[in-house]
This record gives C-alpha cells, structure tokens and sequence, in this order.
C-alpha cells in the first residue's frame, strides 16, 4: 500500500469510539469506560492504526490523570460476551499518568495515542479505557476515544 501524503485522509476510517468522564474519587474515576462494539466485516480491510484519546483534565497542583488498562477486548459474540483482551499491542502501563497539574492547578489538554494492528482480532472488537485521577476529590476529566485506521486501499493512479 502506498499512501498519498498529501491525502493521508482518504485511507483513514474511524471506529469503535466512546466516552468518559468523571470526579476524582467519585463517579466515572478508576471506571472502565468501553466504545461502541465494531464488527470487522462491515469494514473493508482494517489493518492497523491507533487508540486516540482526546479531551481535557482539571487538575490540582502535581496531581494526575493516568489512563489504566487502555485495550482493546475482542470475541466472536456480537454482543462481546465471550469478550477476552487483545494481546497484540502493548498499551501504556498502569497508572502511568497522561497530564499533570500545573503549579496552582490547572486545565489541561489530552491527546494521546496508542499503536494497534489488527492481525489477528476476531471478528467484534471495542475500546476499553479505565481513566485514573489520583487527587481525592476535587480534579474532573472528560474524555473522547476510539481507533483510527487504515482501511482502505490506495486508489489506482
């Protein structure tokens, strides 16, 4: 596959996008958040691509936001229930933090991305993202994710 540099665009679909957001200790943090469920038969030739993770963390001074347990889940049930991980990709470690707090706190951006090859995902797969804040009550995130892959061959010149 060659891809166009100047339309990289063109070859790139994405999928399997989800949510989350959550106070720290409180609802929504250390929680498995998962993104809609993508059947790989109804897209054409998906190789490889990224998680990305965007969005935004309030956070105390030197307090953090760390994304645990960033996945992808995969089976043969339409409805995931024979749901195992993906063990294709290493995904960051846990607790390994994302953004930090400024001096007197501070709000900050999120965008993180994570490599992923689909060799060998069964047929249903989704995101998973566990988001951590590690202040006790105060700090807030909202996060969008999901994969960007190629999924396309290059058109005939």
């Amino acid at each position: 596959m060659n891809i166009n540099d100047k339309d990289a665009g063109f070859y790139m679909v994405p999928v399997g996008g989800g949510s989350a957001s959550g106070v720290a200790a409180g609802s929504g943090d250390n929680t498995e958040a998962l993104g809609a469920i993508v059947d790989m038969q109804a897209h054409d030739g998906l190789r490889s691509g990224v998680i990305a993770v965007f969005g935004t963390a309030v956070l105390a001074d030197g307090q953090t936001l760390a994304l645990n347990d960033l996945k992808i889940e995969h089976g043969d049930a339409d409805d995931l229930s024979d749901a195992v991980d993906y063990e294709y990709f290493s995904a960051p470690a846990d607790n390994a933090a994302v953004a930090t707090g400024a001096t007197g706190g501070s709000t900050e951006g999120i965008a993180f991305k994570q490599r992923v090859n689909f060799q060998g995902v069964k047929r249903y797969w989704r995101v998973s993202v566990t988001p951590d804040l590690d202040a006790g009550a105060t700090d807030t995130f909202v996060l969008g994710f999901g994969v960007v892959a190629i999924g396309q061959e290059a058109p005939a010149e």
